[in-house]
């Protein structure tokens, strides 16, 4: 699966409440376990049932310190085969427009922002 690595200037406090912000405008449910998270859209059983017509995205993140910095590291955890080709360019649509919306947030906010 893809993965992202996101170094933002800012502690993690910040980048943690800075990246559930941007999942939830997105419509996404967040639960964390410390720093890990896990971001769902949508329903796997839907998606089994009406392929690429219904979504589901799920995408796993880390917050962790590094230095005077932070680093968030985005992985996207399903694939949207199970909805064919148009799944499959959804998903991925999907996870490059959240990895665009989280550096727009952050550069919003006035934190400097360096993709991995």
């Amino acid at each position: 699966m893809k993965e992202t690595g996101i170094c933002v200037n800012c502690d993690s406090e910040k980048a943690k409440n800075i990246v559930e912000e941007s999942f939830k405008e997105k419509g996404f449910k967040v639960d964390y376990d410390g720093n890990n998270g896990v971001a769902e859209k949508g329903s796997k059983m839907m998606r089994m049932f009406f392929g690429g017509f219904a979504d589901y995205y799920k995408i796993e993140f880390d917050v962790h310190t590094k230095k005077n910095d932070s680093v968030v590291n985005i992985k996207k955890r399903s694939s949207g085969i199970s909805g064919g080709l148009v799944g499959a360019s959804k998903a991925e649509n999907m996870y490059n427009s959240v990895i665009q919306d989280l550096i727009t947030k952050f550069e919003g906010s006035g934190i400097r922002v360096k993709k991995q």
